[in-house]
């Protein structure tokens, strides 16, 4: 690992440099580009024709070092200046290395790009703090221990509302000794109640599985009863009693209605539209947004009011809309992608689920809470390649479930774990639920550093 001593300046050279240079010629550069001394304990980085090489030179006690790396798979990211050099920080360093724009790692917040344990050792050791990875890594499981609790409070603050948003999303999980990665899944459940004007904060909660199978659902919904807006997907079938005269089948009387989200029945029209360029697609679509424009107008009313609203201007357009989805239908081929789309709005199976919310004025039209709380899974799949084990998925969920609420209430995740786990030691278990991200007052920042003065 290439160890940055405190204090040294790092120069990104502008420009294409001839990657057959070694030592002299770069040393000549130094001098002649940038009026610069090589000697001078500085670092400086040449980039190749193609961006997919750089080469670093610099002086250690030693003398002089030279540094080649290349990338595979990507290029280096760098300045669109023809002449002169960039100063970097040993952080933006050890992201160009990784082939990740550098421009972005001066962020003043950090919790938007995930940086596993391994690039976090990695950037630490350019700045000349040399952590090991499995140090981090042990940090991380201590972390997870802690706030147990409070993870387990915000679940049972989810499960306790009527209303929850269910989805998933796959995360891969090393599978050792078979060299490869298998998938597990990350659920996700929402409970937010700001739509129908209720002053309970928002939460989410994750939950780690090793498979999609419809146990996973029913077991994370075991204390759970209301409504639960989801997808189509077929494991969730049991939790609204759905097929019970199949053997092997284990579903019960519903403990749970089922309120279909209209945002994947519109995906599937839409798609429809964009690939043949349909008629039928875009005058579902348009129907379908004169629905979404009502919601729209009435969110955050009263449950009775946007009942109301509902059965008065959405009921009628619902009948509507079914009736002729159902005439375009029949003239379409069986087999037809377009007929399969509009089949799944309005199949038996369906239609009634999708039509729930005009039934309930504390439902929901879509399911795009659920939807919203992956984003911060699918930016972390961006940064790390798979968790290591199902351990590291639960983990993973544990983090998830607490730094969602904290963008749910509108605090910094970063200062909300810092007060925890600065106080979670000597706090009482039966007073957890004063640790959730909604009761916790957080200091402000000059507060926080006339304190530490």
């Amino acid at each position: 690992m290439l160890s940055i001593p405190a204090g040294v300046r790092i120069w990104l050279v502008a420009g294409v440099t001839d990657m057959r240079a070694g030592l002299d010629g770069l040393s000549a550069l130094v001098q002649t580009r940038l009026s610069a001394d090589v000697f001078s304990g500085q670092l400086f980085i040449f980039r190749g024709r193609k961006s997919d090489r750089v080469k670093i030179i610099w002086r250690d006690p030693d003398g002089l070092c030279l540094l080649y790396k290349r990338l595979d798979r990507t290029k280096f990211t760098w300045t669109h200046a023809s002449d002169g050099a960039v100063l970097l920080t040993p952080a933006q360093l050890a992201a160009l290395l990784e082939g990740i724009d550098w421009r972005r790692v001066h962020r003043s917040v950090p919790h938007e790009e995930p940086d596993p344990p391994y690039r976090q050792s990695q950037a630490y050791g350019f700045a000349g703090v040399p952590l090991d990875r499995s140090v981090l890594a042990q940090w991380v499981r201590a972390g997870d221990e802690l706030v147990s609790p409070i993870v387990q409070a915000v679940r049972r603050y989810v499960l306790g509302g009527g209303h929850i948003h269910a989805d998933d999303t796959p995360l891969p999980v090393l599978d050792p000794g078979r060299g490869r990665t298998r998938t597990g899944y990350l659920w996700t459940y929402v409970r937010d109640e700001r739509g129908w004007g209720s002053q309970q904060p928002p939460a989410v909660w994750f939950e780690y599985a090793p498979g999609r199978g419809g146990e996973h659902p029913r077991e994370h919904l075991r204390d759970f009863s209301g409504v639960v807006h989801c997808d189509g997907y077929a494991g969730m079938n049991e939790l609204f009693g759905l097929f019970p005269q199949r053997r092997k089948s284990r579903a019960g009387p519903a403990r749970m209605k089922r309120s279909l989200c209209w945002s994947h029945a519109r995906r599937k029209l839409f798609e429809m539209f964009v690939a043949l360029n349909s008629p039928i697609a875009a005058g579902a679509i348009d129907r379908i947004d004169v629905l979404y424009e009502i919601e729209r107008e009435i969110r955050g009313l009263d449950p009775e009011a946007r009942l109301a609203e509902r059965k008065a201007r959405a009921v009628p357009l619902l009948d509507e809309l079914y009736r002729w989805l159902t005439g375009k239908l029949a003239r379409l081929p069986k087999s037809s992608a377009l007929a399969r789309a509009i089949r799944y709005t309005i199949k038996p199976q369906h239609w009634p689920a999708l039509t729930y919310y005009v039934t309930d004025g504390r439902a929901e039209m879509s399911n795009n809470a659920a939807e919203r709380s992956l984003r911060d899974v699918a930016l972390g799949r961006r940064s790390y390649l798979f968790a290591g084990s199902d351990a590291g998925g639960e983990r993973a969920a544990a983090m998830y479930s607490l730094i969602g609420c904290c963008k749910l209430v509108g605090i910094d995740p970063e200062a909300y774990l810092r007060y925890v786990f600065e106080r979670i030691a000597d706090h009482p278990i039966n007073r957890i639920q004063e640790l959730l991200p909604w009761n916790v007052r957080l200091p402000s920042q000059h507060a926080a550093l006339s304190e530490a003065a």
